[in-house]
């Protein structure tokens, strides 16, 4: 059940960010990261990061069966 979820997940968030991949704000956003190798790695981890954190206080919630449990 857990390995479905995380493919769930994973077809949910594709299919709600697909029409971001082709808008060109969104492609002129990430162009002016490219000027210098720091920002454009920062470009790309900081987008990256939002989903992962999420991802883990959702497997770290299901794992205790309360948000509360996991704080001691």
């Amino acid at each position: 059940m857990g390995l479905g979820l995380i493919f769930l997940g994973m077809t949910i968030m594709k299919e709600v960010l697909d029409p971001i991949k082709t808008s060109s704000s969104v492609k002129a956003f990430f162009a002016g990261f490219s000027s210098s190798l720091l920002l454009g790695i920062m470009a790309g981890t900081l987008p990256s990061m939002r989903p992962s954190s999420f991802s883990a206080t959702c497997l770290r919630t299901f794992h205790c069966g309360s948000p509360c449990c996991c704080i001691r």
